[in-house]
């Protein structure tokens, strides 16, 4: 299980998918509210599901064994109800494949949106555009 401030592998492309994503948006609107945007972005497609493999597969493993997982958020939820319908219909084409592989096909397929809360989705975006400015300034430096 994460904890708090573990930081994960994929944290830079996914804060890279959710400014790129923003920033559409942004264009598309004549007023910018956050909260509005952020609302947009949240359901937006995105490239994969936004959890580890080896997360996945403990809690795909539960909601096999009949184990009921209470999630904190109802994203999230909904989130792992996609992964474990997406697994199933995986695992009735390949029968023979591993859980294992079947998971990390489906966690890294495209996701239908990033099953974040818009002000979770604002916070990472802000942590990634900041991270991004300070490589950038840390770059500056040196040329000078």
């Amino acid at each position: 299980m994460k904890s708090r401030g573990d930081v994960i592998d994929f944290a830079d492309q996914r804060g890279a998918e959710l400014v790129k994503a923003w920033n559409k948006q942004c264009m598309q609107c004549e007023r910018i509210n956050w909260r509005t945007i952020a609302k947009h972005v949240v359901n937006t497609p995105c490239s994969r599901f936004w959890v580890s493999e080896e997360r996945a597969a403990i809690v795909i493993g539960m909601m096999l064994k009949g184990i009921t997982v209470v999630h904190s958020t109802s994203t999230k939820q909904e989130m792992f109800d996609e992964i474990y319908r997406r697994f199933l219909q995986e695992r009735s084409k390949h029968p023979k494949a591993s859980i294992t592989s079947i998971i990390v096909k489906v966690v890294n397929s495209p996701a239908p949106k990033f099953y974040l809360t818009p002000h979770t989705a604002y916070v990472y975006i802000q942590a990634y555009r900041k991270k991004i400015f300070e490589m950038r300034k840390r770059r500056l430096r040196h040329l000078f």
